[in-house]
């Protein structure tokens, strides 16, 4: 496992009920004071400086991935800005660096979006066909 270190000595600008930790590499990491955001305080800043799910589970002293996921998801409804990196060099987790970086997270979301979107189209076509029926997912039994 490689090892990646923490920033150190930084200084705090408080807004809300978060804490931004700026470094001195200028790079800022989002800490929360009301005892939620355990996984914001050990993701790093920036896409290259991603963390594994197999390295916060440890780190985190969690029990599988699938609670990195689940923490991931809680913490981004919340407004922290986690971004995920699928390059095969140094997959993981981070916290967006800026702006930009955060945009462009977001572009690559819409786009597994619109490609989640077309299987279930194509999926849900296929039901059709096989069991006849119409809008079975649009106000049908098996729509949620």
């Amino acid at each position: 496992m490689k090892s990646k270190k923490l920033p150190a000595h930084g200084c705090n600008h408080e807004r809300g009920a978060e804490k931004t930790v700026i470094s001195e590499d200028n790079s800022f990491r989002v800490h929360s004071i009301t005892g939620d955001g355990d996984l914001a305080r050990v993701l790093l800043t920036g896409r290259q400086r991603a963390l594994s799910a197999r390295e916060l589970t440890q780190i985190l002293g969690m029990q599988n991935l699938r609670d990195v996921s689940s923490r991931v998801e809680a913490e981004r409804l919340k407004g922290i800005p986690i971004c995920a990196s699928c390059d095969s060099t140094n997959p993981g987790y981070y916290l967006a660096a800026d702006q930009q970086e955060l945009a462009e997270y977001l572009r690559s979301l819409r786009r597994r979006l619109e490609h989640v979107q077309a299987t279930l189209d194509a999926l849900e076509r296929t039901f059709d066909r096989w069991t006849g029926q119409v809008n079975l997912f649009e106000g049908g039994i098996l729509h949620e």
